[in-house]
């Protein structure tokens, strides 16, 4: 038997005729407020369906199997819109690794060079080749941790590295929140890889002597004096090789750090 449906335009109402079963009614294309959405029953899909505005006058559709749930999720969506708390639609938010290359490239004015490359480093060799091609509303907590798994067997990170990295795509994550682009946080379900501390152990005062003798005979004087200020103060690599002269107070017998010298990816001149 075949049905056919008539829809009345100047009623709230669509009408169902068909045989066998006796004419009924059903509020179906329910009209609403201009900019509030219709609901309506989409007979094919035996399903639903509502459209709704969003502020940027898109089209988005909600379905369910209830009148009552697509009501339900159409009130939820237009408060989020009203309030400018609504997600933009997954087409338009994009890829994950368009999040990430987002989220680098907003570090630039805040952070130091150094930092900025162990952020991209985890976004280059672990996250984009794991997670890039994903849509944003195709971010999971079971895709995250099946990702990280193979993000540690494949590059054999240690548990450090891998909380270095969770922190980044943290960081992307609520950047994407922050910009609508995301509406629910995946990572809100996934376990953070914890860091380890790691048990220094520092030279005796035999061993750093060795090193200085050593220095002393096989090598140029300014290696001499670079170990003894490394030894003697616990600086860093490159904030003993930004000392300059300036820094030296020979009648207080001091030495002030300000700077440190880096070696940064694409930037100075190749010896």
């Amino acid at each position: 038997m075949e049905f056919r449906l008539t829809e009345l335009r100047n009623f709230d109402t669509v009408i169902l005729l068909g045989q066998p079963q006796p004419e009924q009614e059903y509020t179906m294309a329910t009209r609403r407020s201009n900019g509030e959405g219709t609901i309506w029953y989409a007979k094919t899909e035996g399903r639903f369906r509502a459209q709704y505005p969003d502020a940027n006058g898109h089209r988005r559709t909600i379905t369910g199997k209830t009148k009552r749930d697509v009501e339900k999720k159409l009130r939820t969506a237009l408060t989020k819109r009203d309030s400018n708390t609504l997600e933009e639609m997954a087409s338009i938010a994009g890829t994950v690794e368009e999040l990430l290359v987002s989220f680098i490239e907003s570090l630039e004015s805040k952070r130091e060079p150094k930092t900025i490359e162990r952020y991209a480093l985890d976004v280059n060799n672990y996250l984009v080749p794991t997670l890039g091609k994903l849509k944003l509303n195709q971010l999971t907590s079971d895709i995250i941790e099946i990702a990280y798994s193979t993000i540690k067997r494949d590059f054999v990170l240690s548990d450090n590295s891998m909380a270095h990295c969770h922190a980044t795509l943290r960081g992307a994550i609520k950047r994407g929140m922050k910009h609508k682009k995301i509406a629910v946080n995946p990572l809100d379900n996934v376990d953070a890889p914890k860091r380890k501390k790691v048990q220094i152990q520092p030279l005796s005062e035999l061993q750093m002597l060795n090193i200085l003798d050593f220095s002393a005979k096989n090598e140029n004087i300014m290696w001499t004096v670079m170990w003894r200020i490394h030894l003697l103060t616990g600086f860093r690599q490159g904030e003993v090789l930004g000392l300059t002269w300036e820094d030296l107070d020979f009648s207080e017998g001091s030495l002030r750090l300000h700077r440190q010298l880096q070696r940064q990816k694409g930037k100075g001149t190749p010896s």
